[in-house]
């Protein structure tokens, strides 16, 4: 299984410098589909060709070309304040995402499916970062342990605080979230 990371803008190799006041950075304009129609946005092609491929850590590491394909909000699974924990009521939750990362993988084995978790913006930005990372972990661990995704597809990654979906300081439980992203048409060596 692939571990999740945290980034904050700056990738090297796996290694990333972490910063404690990192401004909050707005997510670049990029297609959200809020209802289970997963399996659309997953085969569907890039919103925008780049013109060529990435490694995993450029697509981690660059907003831009994480846009270049749509995303899936993962509005089911909710997160409380400070908490990285997914109840057992919301456990049956992922199941349509899921099924719909099995009927992708069915058509286009390779494809490799990006987690990222987010905060809110309270609290320090190191903490949120980790908490993030946690996040993205604990939905990547589920769909593995739970529904049998191959761990080889998903890779989790955390960006704390920095792209917030409702621009406020406040604990805002939409900011406390998790993406999705079928990013295996931008990789330059697809698994």
């Amino acid at each position: 299984m692939t571990a999740a990371r945290h980034i904050d803008g700056e990738c090297s190799a796996n290694r990333i410098k972490q910063k404690t006041d990192h401004p909050k950075t707005p997510d670049p304009p990029t297609q959200f589909v809020e209802e289970p129609n997963y399996v659309d946005t997953f085969m569907a092609p890039p919103v925008r060709r780049l013109g060529r491929s990435y490694s995993m850590d450029e697509i981690v590491a660059d907003p831009e070309v994480r846009a270049a394909v749509r995303s899936v909000n993962i509005d089911i699974v909710t997160f409380v304040s400070g908490s990285a924990r997914i109840s057992y009521n919301q456990i049956d939750k992922l199941e349509d995402l899921a099924d719909a990362i099995h009927a992708t993988l069915r058509r286009r084995p390779d494809e490799v499916f990006l987690i990222a978790g987010h905060t809110d913006a309270v609290g320090p930005f190191g903490e949120n970062l980790d908490l993030s990372e946690r996040r993205a972990g604990a939905v990547q661990e589920l769909l593995i342990t739970e529904f049998g995704v191959p761990a080889r597809n998903l890779e989790a990654v955390g960006y704390g605080e920095q792209y917030l979906r409702v621009d406020t300081d406040e604990a805002d439980r939409r900011n406390r979230r998790v993406v999705v992203r079928a990013v295996g048409s931008l990789l330059a060596n697809r698994r």
